[in-house]
């Protein structure tokens, strides 16, 4: 991004127009895309006083700059339906348990639960950039931003994504000391939102790709992601042939592999293979571990992935 200042950036990330088809050279990608990478599958379980979380290998290995958590159903407060650890707060749970809720994590992890920011998700493919002034603002009513993204250079403010059986991403830049926090839908998946994120956190705080880690947490797999050939019709409209490996016809529906396909697009932003993860478990195939829409329907909680600088390498 030629001309483009390290910080340089308004409340809103303009990000770059992407072509209609997504092809492999226009972005320059890490050489190493070339070649047919096995994916990377290294988290690591914690469990904290009950609290059940996971953490990305890769995002670790880091060092201390950064925190992170990709949540399970397991060490919070909520009741039934949503028990236990919930954090979808516009399915019925009060306020009073989705703070705590927070609370315990942030305890379990080692970040400030009380400066928490998230977004008003829309299944869209846009990413907000969060500031000191966002801090707080993390119950639905209060959030900031309609968008499914949020990236940052300020410590102490951790970024928080949701999900059940979307994708849930987390991105940490140790060189530019930046982070983004991401909800990947199937639309938002299609429209290259992981991407974005990637390519915003470059324009705006300098992040490099070749140090910049990603991690995809907890999700829907193949197995179980069946869709009608409409949404299988727009992945192949906005994604080239690349994709169709990933899109599988059985009878009249199709499996999409949406982990797979955010790694691709991770992959096309330049990150080095070596440092993007991808969480192996399929949310509907352990009900007794996650939260799972397809498998749970509307009454249910929701899960979390959090990131969040520390204060450490100041």
């Amino acid at each position: 991004f030629p001309g483009k200042k390290m910080g340089e950036c308004g409340a809103a990330v303009h990000t770059p127009h992407f072509p209609r088809r997504l092809r492999q050279a226009a972005t320059s990608p890490h050489p190493l895309v070339q070649k047919k990478e096995a994916l990377l599958m290294s988290f690591t379980e914690h469990n904290v006083n009950g609290l059940i979380y996971d953490t990305s290998d890769v995002i670790t290995a880091a060092g201390s700059g950064a925190v992170h958590a990709f949540t399970t159903r397991h060490g919070g407060v909520s009741p039934a339906p949503y028990d236990s650890l919930n954090f979808a707060d516009n399915k019925g749970d009060t306020s009073e348990n989705l703070l705590e809720n927070y609370r315990r994590l942030g305890e379990a992890v080692g970040f400030d639960a009380s400066r928490a920011v998230g977004c008003r998700q829309i299944h869209s493919d846009l990413v907000r950039i969060a500031s000191e002034e966002d801090a707080g603002k993390i119950l639905w009513d209060d959030r900031p931003y309609d968008a499914d993204g949020l990236i940052t250079n300020v410590p102490n403010l951790p970024l928080f994504a949701y999900g059940t059986d979307c994708c849930v991403i987390t991105l940490y830049d140790p060189t530019s000391r930046s982070i983004g926090a991401v909800h990947a839908g199937w639309r938002g998946t299609a429209s290259g939102i992981a991407l974005k994120a990637a390519v915003s956190m470059m324009s705006c705080y300098g992040a490099d790709p070749y140090t910049l880690r990603a991690a995809i947490g907890p999700s829907i797999g193949k197995c179980c992601f069946e869709t009608d050939r409409d949404v299988a019709d727009a992945f192949f409209a906005l994604l080239d042939p690349a994709m169709d490996e990933r899109i599988e016809q059985r009878g009249d529906k199709f499996h999409i592999d949406l982990k797979e396909i955010n790694r691709l697009w991770l992959l096309r932003a330049g990150i080095d293979p070596a440092r993007i993860d991808v969480h192996p478990d399929c949310t509907k195939c352990h009900p007794e571990r996650y939260w799972s829409h397809r498998a749970m329907g509307e009454k249910r909680g929701g899960m979390a992935a959090m990131i969040c600088l520390t204060e450490d390498m100041l």
